[in-house]
């Protein structure tokens, strides 16, 4: 999810950079005359990988005992006792095999009855209810082709759902009421659902599995104050009785119960339209006037993506609503995603950030996931490694190479994080749940994969596969074997060694990379080998690139290492400038690839590729990896003028590192960058280093930016403000303290947090009960350092509750985190001890115990 910067996260922390790899065949960008060769290592055995035993049981796709036709539901909600009274009609057929037994998830329900439609009379049937399951005997066996008609009046009760969720889906209750008791003071009253991976069953009885899919009709009946919204088209309202307001929606499309949505509440309507689709985006009325600016991309994103995969936007309408307290960032429900109250922003805060990626992420669901849907939960890369891929495509057509190669980049690291401690293989068949399956490999490597194949065999052939698979398998289930055949039918190529080796095998590769120039036979020679650990990951087949630069001219060429080492080898009548080693960032391996600090500052001077200087100037202000300071300071120099905004924003972060003395030309740039940089990001960057160079000289620029659109930028010109001599410096920010936005929040609690005067409790208060969310941990955590080395004994006690009531009570895992992070600054006290440890181990939600304890 896109994250904020406050006004102290401008120090970038230098760290040794992971490069990454790719493959080969001699082709150039500038052709020099002569040709390239390659040799491989033949005498290189291939190693063979001892099998890891399984963890797990084999989780297969749930057995389809039946094929759920269409489901129809009529509901009404107890707001008192946050439950839904329903009525399900659901029409069934034996898929194949005749059956006189159902077995219906439903979990957390009061089945009142289960009744069978047959010949216009309703017969009473037999069931049982486990709690989790409806198990209900039918009158007579069924064959294949049969329709059955049942009727079940049940009672939805999300509250005695046992605790669950993962890291992306933190809660499994299926149904939420937020506020339903109104008394929550400036808080709309909401009823959402959340379906994935298997919680639609708890406010529907269905068949809760990915591979079953039906047509819906939903009849919603709320008090006429409240809008609602489900999936497909609202057909027509009736009015049950005075002050009540029923609204049919019906979805004639079939989609799976996953998918399955509704949201209740006073919302705003904001109406939009792509060719002949109606969107709509549904916000809280403080934002109407910002909804279309929020999702201003949806109908240019629809074309761009019905472009690209040939394949027009399936569902008869798109709408986006946004919703508190929700679970997760983010949900594709087919025709209807469901966001978090984050991305509600004014056009102020859209200066400093956009949700683009988010939303391109839901809205390429729609094809991938919902309209192709995976057949069981191991498969779940099927769905999200596409999702994550659509917000490269988006920013490489909307903004460019530069940008998609960074996002690609963090995708690398969120991965490369998560494997120091997990490697499984993508498509994961011996998984304990199919929670597991929500993590960095689904999301963040599965990305990668996708764009490693789309280099691997060209961007004609990937985008006609997709194509090709989506319109081969739409409305149905599919598996991973589904895509590898779709682009081999496409391609005409075999393609099950990037399947197998990708896909079904854990890791990643390895790579020791060298490069030497070789006078006297005028070539250079890479070499290039695999050092993974082939207990755990295999030996893999890598295309990749080379570049090289000759007198500012760029060339490059393409090899494929086949087995665990080679060599490579390229002509050249002198020794190139730099040699750069997957110059397009496509393969996710890890990369041991040397240079010198003056064969860094060729790359960082030469490259056209913004990631590569990026990592490139990384490198050289790193003193293990560049000792030559001068060099460094001359990248530096030069970096400032970069047009990759991330170069502009490292050249001043090393400044503020270093503590390096500016000059009068630098400082002349760096005070215009502060006023004028195109990304507001390095502008709060520039001010904080002015601040901390000699903030008393810069006052009138600080007091400038104070009025700035960005609050980025506001909130760096405040906090550098409070560094000046300046007389009314109380008075100014006093000017600021009903901003709740991040970066205004988090300079006043910087600041008032080293005052410690008692005074301002009350506004760490105020602003803890009406601040953002997204924040609220910056708050917080300022907030729990105010309270510390506090002299009232009396106000400190007062501060500590609060925060204790934050790690109870707050529905945010965040804020819990936070504060209960930031009260171990208290464990020298025995009763905060014990509270801390006493709610680490109350904590329901697993993974979410798992970050307490780590804290104690």
């Amino acid at each position: 999810m896109p994250s904020n910067l406050n006004s102290n996260s401008f120090f970038l922390i230098f760290i040794l950079c992971l490069a990454f790899a790719t493959s080969c065949k001699p082709t150039r960008v500038n052709s020099p005359s002569q040709t390239s060769t390659q040799t491989v290592d033949k005498s290189a055995e291939k190693r063979i990988a001892t099998p890891i035993p399984l963890k797990y049981a084999y989780l297969p796709s749930k057995e389809r005992k039946f094929d759920l036709i269409h489901t129809r539901m009529e509901v009404q909600f107890d707001w008192e006792k946050e439950e839904m009274k329903g009525l399900a009609t659901l029409t069934l057929t034996p898929y194949f095999y005749s059956q006189q037994n159902l077995e219906l998830d439903a979990q957390a329900m009061t089945i009142n009855s289960v009744r069978l439609l047959k010949k216009k009379s309703l017969i009473s049937l037999k069931f049982q209810n486990t709690g989790k399951k409806l198990l209900v005997a039918l009158d007579t066996i069924y064959s294949k082709g049969q329709e059955i008609q049942l009727e079940i009046d049940y009672v939805a009760q999300p509250k005695n759902v046992t605790a669950g969720g993962n890291y992306a889906i933190t809660d499994n209750k299926g149904l939420y009421f937020i506020n339903a008791q109104g008394k929550v003071p400036n808080k709309p009253r909401q009823i959402w659902t959340q379906g994935e991976p298997e919680s639609s069953s708890v406010w529907f009885p269905t068949i809760d599995a990915p591979n079953e899919r039906c047509t819906q009709e939903m009849h919603i009946t709320v008090d006429s104050n409240y809008t609602t919204l489900s999936n497909g088209v609202l057909s027509y309202s009736t009015e049950p009785e005075p002050g009540k307001r029923t609204d049919v929606w019906e979805m004639k499309l079939p989609h799976a119960p996953y998918l399955f949505m509704m949201a209740i509440g006073e919302f705003a309507v904001v109406k939009d339209k792509w060719r002949d689709i109606e969107l709509t985006y549904l916000v809280e009325k403080e934002y109407e006037p910002y909804a279309k600016a929020i999702f201003k991309h949806t109908p240019e994103m629809l074309e761009f993506f019905s472009n690209k995969l040939n394949y027009k936007y399936p569902w008869p309408k798109y709408a986006q609503v946004v919703v508190r307290d929700y679970v997760s960032g983010a949900m594709e429900n087919t025709s209807a995603s469901l966001f978090g109250e984050d991305i509600q922003s004014t056009d102020r805060e859209l200066l400093d950030q956009n949700w683009d990626d988010i939303i391109a992420h839901e809205m390429f669901h729609q094809w991938f996931g919902d309209l192709v849907t995976l057949e069981s939960w191991p498969n779940l890369p099927l769905n999200e490694s596409f999702a994550n891929y659509s917000e490269y495509l988006w920013n490489e057509y909307k903004h460019g190479k530069d940008e998609s190669d960074y996002i690609g980049h963090k995708e690398k690291e969120q991965y490369f994080d998560e494997s120091n401690h997990k490697q499984e293989p993508l498509i994961r068949y011996h998984v304990r749940s199919a929670e597991d399956m929500f993590d960095s490999h689904s999301y963040a490597k599965g990305g990668r994969i996708l764009h490693m194949l789309r280099k691997t065999i060209g961007d004609q052939a990937f985008f006609e596969g997709l194509s090709f698979y989506l319109r081969t398998n739409q409305y149905r289930s599919v598996e991973v074997h589904n895509l590898r055949m779709a682009f081999e039918e496409v391609t005409g190529k075999d393609l099950n060694w990037f399947f197998d080796q990708w896909f079904l095998h854990p890791g990643h590769p390895v790579l020791r990379v060298s490069q030497a120039y070789q006078a006297d036979s005028a070539q250079v020679v890479i070499a290039v080998e695999q050092v993974q650990d082939t207990a755990h990951a295999p030996v893999y087949q890598i295309p990749f690139q080379v570049e090289t630069s000759l007198r500012g001219n760029l060339f490059k060429y393409e090899f494929t290492l086949q087995g665990a080492k080679g060599q490579f080898k390229i002509p050249s009548l002198t020794k190139p400038d730099h040699i750069v080693f997957d110059p397009e960032h496509t393969l996710l391996a890890a990369i041991d690839d040397s240079a010198s600090g003056m064969e860094l500052f060729s790359k960082f001077s030469l490259s056209n590729s913004g990631l590569t200087r990026y990592l490139a100037l990384k490198d050289l202000v790193v003193e293990d990896k560049n000792p030559d300071t001068k060099l460094a300071e001359l990248a530096v120099q030069k970096g400032l003028n970069d047009s990759f905004w991330l170069v502009r924003e490292v050249s001043i972060a090393y400044l503020m590192a270093r503590q390096i003395s500016i000059g009068d030309a630098a400082k002349k740039q760096i005070e215009a960058i502060a006023e004028n940089d195109a990304k507001t990001q390095v502008q709060a960057a520039a001010i904080a280093l002015l601040a901390k160079e000699n903030a008393p000289k810069h006052e009138g620029l600080f007091r400038r930016m104070l009025n700035h659109r960005s609050y980025t930028v506001a909130g760096s010109a405040l906090e550098a403000f409070t560094s000046t001599d300046a007389e009314d410096k109380l008075e100014v920010m006093k000017r600021f303290e009903k901003e709740t936005h991040t970066g205004i929040a988090s300079a006043l609690a910087n600041v008032y947090s080293r005052i410690k005067d008692t005074t301002y409790i009350g506004w760490f208060t105020w602003q803890l009960e009406n601040g953002k969310k997204s924040g609220q941990f910056n708050l917080i955590t300022a907030f729990g350092q105010y309270a510390y080395g506090m002299k009232d004994s009396q106000a400190q006690d007062k501060c500590v509750r609060k925060l204790q009531y934050l790690v109870t009570k707050e529905t945010s895992f965040i804020a819990r985190f936070a504060a209960f992070r930031v009260l171990g600054l208290f464990s020298d006290r025995p009763d905060i001890q014990q509270f801390r440890k006493l709610a680490a181990e109350a904590e329901q939600n697993q993974t979410y115990r798992q970050y307490l304890m780590s804290q104690l």
